[in-house]
């Protein structure tokens, strides 16, 4: 069994905060785990939401059809880096498709 997280410094070096779909109870559930070994992009950087996943946390927001950020999931803003460093409310998709309310990195809100 792989240990739980809330954000990636809950997780050993060489592992990251990742996503798991719990069928069983129909939410995400988030474990510390090596990134795959295509996942490159870090927090903030440039994804594409309907393409092959580089995030090395394996959550890409969209902004666009083609074009989005890597994410993970966080609880403050200290927990976000500087190419992201906002920890705001972000819905992630159960296995039934229904959101899940949570925090996820981002860039600072424009006001």
């Amino acid at each position: 069994m792989r240990a739980s997280c809330t954000r990636d410094a809950d997780c050993p070096a060489d592992t990251a905060c990742v996503p798991r779909l719990n069928y069983f109870a129909d939410r995400m559930d988030f474990v510390c785990a090596p990134p795959p070994p295509t996942a490159t992009a870090r927090i903030g950087e440039a994804c594409n939401p309907t393409g092959a996943n580089t995030c090395r946390n394996v959550l890409c927001v969209g902004t666009s059809a083609t074009a989005g950020y890597c994410t993970a999931p966080c609880t403050v803003d200290a927990d976000c880096p500087a190419a992201a460093p906002s920890c705001a409310p972000i819905t992630y998709s159960r296995p039934s498709g229904a959101g899940q309310p949570s925090r996820g990195c981002g860039p600072r809100p424009t006001i």
